[in-house]
């Protein structure tokens, strides 16, 4: 592959990326992003909002945590 088109590439993956980033971060709508054993990576300030927590109180947190008891118990994390 030329050196051209794999810059190209590369360039526009970045785009994406920060078009993703972007995105996400200044929606209305509360998001956020969990790992495979249900753990927070990543929260908008919508969905901060809306918990009434900060950023940084969520990350690394169990999402299942932030259920009330009652939808805990019948929630599963995949593992």
């Amino acid at each position: 592959m030329s050196e051209v088109k794999m810059l190209s590439m590369e360039t526009g993956s970045t785009a994406q990326s920060q078009l993703f980033k972007t995105t996400f971060d200044l929606t209305s709508t509360a998001l956020f992003l969990l790992d495979d054993q249900g753990q927070i990576l990543k929260v908008n300030s919508a969905f901060a909002e809306l918990l009434r927590y900060s950023l940084p109180e969520l990350l690394g947190s169990p999402f299942l945590e932030l259920l009330h008891c009652v939808d805990r118990e019948s929630q599963t994390v995949p593992g």
